[in-house]
């Protein structure tokens, strides 16, 4: 297997750029390179686990299994594409130990770090966690990786040659496709769609998080597209991407030195001020809503 080559996705955490890729996967098939999901997963996750407790004595099973998969790749694939926004959040351990099992595995990697602006990343980030059962009540109040650090940390175990970072629109091009599928968009939500499903999530708060998830997920199905979405304040999404400025600014000296800055500056999607917060009877109709569409959607 160390005949192939490997093409690492690291994401960014709410670009859905791992969305994007996962629906080429014909597309890079046609070009000879497999992109095998689940393993991709499975050796995000074990990388965290192996940061978290390398002592655990399931960790050699698990990467079997891993290189298992990737051995039973078609004979003509001449790479593997193995792509997760989840290999962002590794810590510097979890990263050397992903570099030694693809010394091992591979001939070569090259790792792809797609980047988007921070207010667009955390949106989307909060759409993503409140499908999960998690009820965020602002989605600037995330903290996202800073890119500076993030490239630092897998150039400093991979190499800086082995690195190529891109905007989200040039993602297509770094993976060598002409081109790729849009970033899935956020579910519409109103306002009082979101409250309706925080209020769910708050009563279900014995129940496991797959119970919740599969609720949460049910209910902004249901409620979906029909009106507005719910945007923070303009003011608060350029106070947002502000606290990112430094780290953008390295990353655009180092990488994208060519332009003025990394990433546009248009912020007229974003309302001008606050919208109110959703009152009981807009809460009550988004739940009658949701109740209708269950309703027409039985068999």
């Amino acid at each position: 297997m160390r005949q192939r080559s490997a093409i690492l996705h690291i994401g960014v955490l709410g670009t859905g750029s791992a969305a994007r890729i996962a629906a080429a996967a014909p597309a890079l098939a046609q070009a000879g390179i497999a992109a095998p999901l689940g393993t991709a997963e499975a050796l995000a996750a074990l990388a965290q686990a192996h940061a978290r407790r390398p002592d655990r004595s399931d960790l050699d099973d698990r990467l079997a299994a891993c290189c298992d998969a990737l051995a039973a790749l078609p004979e003509g694939a001449r790479g593997v594409m193995l792509s997760s926004e989840r290999f962002a959040a590794l810590s510097e351990p979890g990263i050397a130990w992903l570099k030694r099992q693809f010394d091992a595995l591979f001939h070569d990697c090259r790792v792809i770090a797609c980047l988007d602006r921070h207010d667009r990343c955390a949106l989307r980030q909060h759409a993503a966690l409140l499908r999960e059962g998690h009820a965020v009540a602002d989605p600037f109040a995330l903290r996202l990786p800073d890119h500076a650090r993030l490239l630092d940390r897998w150039s400093a175990a991979f190499g800086a040659d082995a690195l190529t970072p891109c905007l989200a629109e040039d993602l297509a091009a770094a993976c060598g496709l002409s081109a790729l599928p849009p970033a899935p968009a956020p579910p519409a939500l109103s306002a009082a769609a979101e409250a309706l499903i925080a209020r769910v999530l708050a009563a279900m708060a014995e129940s496991g998080p797959a119970r919740r998830a599969a609720v949460a997920d049910r209910l902004a199905t249901l409620l979906a597209g029909g009106s507005a979405p719910s945007l923070p304040p303009r003011a608060a999404a350029i106070a947002y991407c502000a606290r990112y400025r430094a780290g953008d600014e390295r990353v655009r000296a180092r990488w994208f030195a060519d332009g003025p800055a990394l990433f546009d500056a248009d912020f007229s999607a974003y309302p001008e001020a606050a919208p109110p917060p959703p009152n009981a009877q807009a809460t009550l109709d988004a739940a009658m809503r949701a109740l209708g569409a269950l309703v027409d959607s039985a068999p």
